[in-house]
Order: C-alpha cells, then sequence, then structure tokens
C-alpha cells in the first residue's frame, strides 16, 4: 500500500498475481489486512465496528472520516487505518474490473473468511466467525441491515 500526502492509497505488489480469478489477489490482501495485520488483541465488538465502518462510509472516505468513527474505540486510530486500506482494496476490486459488483466481492470474501476457520496462525476467531455471519448475511438478496451482526454479543 501506498498513501500520498493527501490520504489517497495505491495498491501495489501482486506478486502472486496469475491466471485465475482476478478478485483472489484483492480479496487476499483484504483477508490480511483485517485478520492478520489489524490489531487482533480489540474484542470481536470493536472489530465488527469496523466492519459497519466499511458499510456506512463509502469506499471514498479519507482515514481522516474512519477516525472520527473509530476514534473512540480501543486502537480506534489503528482500525481506521486498517479500514481505510480496506476500502482502497474493494474499490481497487470494483474499478478494475475484478468483479461486476459489490455482492460478487462480498460472496467472495465469505469464502475466503470461511477459509480461515480451520487454518493455522493466531487470529481473533471471534472477529472471524462474526465477520463470516456479517457478510453471509449482507450476500443475502432483500438484506438491509447489519446492526444485528455488529451488535450480538461475542
Amino acid at each position: 500500500m501506498l498513501v500520498d500526502v493527501n490520504g489517497r492509497m495505491e495498491l501495489t505488489n501482486f506478486r502472486h498475481a496469475g491466471i485465475r480469478w482476478r478478485a483472489l489477489d484483492f480479496l487476499s490482501l483484504e483477508r490480511a489486512l483485517k485478520f492478520d495485520l489489524a490489531i487482533q488483541q480489540v474484542d470481536a465488538g470493536s472489530l465488527m465496528r469496523m466492519e459497519q465502518a466499511l458499510e456506512t462510509h463509502g469506499p471514498d472516505d479519507r482515514p481522516r472520516t474512519l477516525t472520527l468513527a473509530l476514534g473512540p474505540l480501543p486502537h480506534g486510530r489503528r482500525l481506521a487505518t486498517s479500514a481505510a486500506c480496506v476500502a482502497a482494496v474493494r474499490r481497487a476490486a470494483l474499478e478494475s474490473g475484478a468483479v461486476s459488483d459489490a455482492a460478487q466481492y462480498r460472496r467472495g470474501l465469505a469464502l475466503m473468511t470461511a477459509g480461515l476457520l480451520g487454518a493455522p496462525g493466531e487470529r481473533n476467531l471471534g472477529y472471524v466467525v462474526r465477520s463470516l455471519a456479517h457478510h453471509i448475511r449482507l450476500a443475502e438478496p432483500g438484506y438491509r441491515g447489519d446492526q444485528e451482526a455488529i451488535s450480538s454479543p461475542a
């Protein structure tokens, strides 16, 4: 990720890109940002608020906007930075034509997240499960809310 002085993020270094569904590169990057690089010691509820911020703030929001939304949380600035990076990945996936729409991206994201359930490594498993449920719900036709996924206990 490169960030310019105006807060605009650009994706770089897809060294594993190849002949396959182009969205996999973007989905893998989002998965790494959320489950490997974001601070995992934060409670699952705060991490789910990061997911909510991604739904309620557009992909063009700057980190400052997300910091206002997530700032009061423990490690809020770091969560806002992670959310801004994820938003940049999602925007790039759509703009590059790797997916036809956000729903297709979300279905791929649900599958990638499900793959983490049995994967080795130290992750906040409560967050992985809640994030998976969140994206499955949002991928359902006609689903209009995400408050249940955000407010349910870990």
